[in-house]
């Protein structure tokens, strides 16, 4: 009999981010195992379903999108027995009530910090924001557990990420599978010196992403070339900064791109910078990985997980003054390290974060495990 399976997103490519990347890539895996897939995401369409994709229009007014998603989730959960939640989790949440279905939560970080951190509701770190509250964060933490709890199971892609989530007393059994590197092409060419030090970032452009720092280390450099890739609230004062600091002529802001353009850029780069204050498990940092791009990366748990510092690339420590820029510089005065380190970093990622070897581990517990 033929396997089955619907998927619940809130975004999906030509949208740009991790969660569109991840299920994109999963159903295509999935379709050449001649499984059956149905997407459910929201878009910036009216409402229509084309090609077992159903798009609920996200510019509606909240409550009637809310109630329209609630009511064709249930409507869709009907024909299959397995749903993979990869977003929209407090709409599923409430169509549970009315479904016998078997719903995997994938959570790749905490939505109540991230709320509270884009509306500057909060200036506490992720950590931080777990131990401490006020009534506000609260009670977005309280719609974070509710939505959670109704469901079967929970996967989430870091170790670091799962002692988080089981710290939230869900009473649900949490399942850790990585991800993967979700970019297409490899690099097989060794880096070679260049007069021009070449940098890119691909970030959603928030605070805890650190660019500002990047930006400041980055200006100390002649013949440097810095592309930041992805959009985001600080896009406009990202561009005054960079205006401002006479830094026009090294810095290139190329706003929300596609993968195709993101992989052209990544492979012309000496190195891949990304010094977050949080990651679940980054998928940009796997990509880079598997186009042997030398990884410049914040010393935050899950990058810990990913490589290891001064063997596949080296690590930032966040709370130590200027210890980007000492890092950069060394970079940049011993480039015959930027083939060793891609090169382990490259066996790494086919040890660990291949996309057959973790949507195996999907496919296997979706479909086999009884939760």
């Amino acid at each position: 009999m033929k396997k089955k399976i619907l998927i619940i997103t809130g975004i999906l490519p030509p949208d740009i981010g991790g969660p569109a990347l991840f299920t994109e890539n999963y159903c295509k895996w999935l379709k050449k195992k001649n499984y059956k897939v149905e997407i459910l995401t929201l878009g910036d369409k009216k409402f229509y379903k084309k090609n077992n994709i159903t798009i609920i229009n996200r510019n509606a007014f909240f409550l009637f999108r809310f109630i329209k998603t609630v009511i064709a989730i249930i409507n869709r959960s009907k024909k299959y027995k397995i749903i993979l939640v990869n977003g929209l989790h407090l709409e599923t949440s409430f169509a549970t009530f009315f479904s016998k279905s078997i719903f995997y939560f994938r959570v790749a970080g905490d939505k109540a910090w991230e709320f509270s951190k884009s509306k500057k509701i909060t200036n506490l770190s992720f950590d931080e924001f777990q131990m401490k509250n006020n009534f506000f964060t609260l009670f977005l933490k309280f719609l974070r557990n509710l939505s959670l709890r109704r469901s079967s199971a929970i996967i989430v892609p870091s170790k670091y990420l799962k002692k988080i989530v089981i710290n939230w007393n869900l009473n649900k059994k949490v399942y850790q599978i990585n991800n993967s590197a979700l970019i297409e092409r490899n690099r097989n060419t060794k880096i070679k010196k260049n007069k021009k030090f070449i940098i890119t970032s691909v970030a959603r452009l928030v605070d805890w992403k650190n660019l500002r720092e990047c930006i400041d280390a980055v200006k100390y450099f002649k013949n440097i070339e810095y592309n930041i890739i992805g959009d985001g609230p600080l896009l406009n004062y990202f561009k005054n900064y960079i205006h401002i600091n006479g830094l026009n002529n090294k810095i290139i802001l190329h706003g929300k791109k596609n993968h195709k353009y993101i992989s052209k850029i990544m492979h012309k780069s000496s190195v891949f910078l990304l010094i977050s204050s949080y990651e679940g498990m980054s998928h940009v940092i796997l990509d880079a990985m598997k186009l042997k791009i030398p990884l410049v990366i914040s010393n935050i748990p899950p990058n810990k997980e990913v490589i290891k510092h001064k063997s596949e690339g080296l690590m930032v420590n966040l709370k130590k003054k200027n210890d980007l820029l000492n890092k950069l510089k060394y970079l940049h005065k011993n480039q015959n390290l930027l083939n060793f380190f891609s090169n382990k970093a490259f066996k790494k990622y086919n040890k660990f974060f291949k996309k057959e070897i973790n949507f195996s581990k999907y496919d296997k517990l979706i479909f086999n495990s009884k939760y």
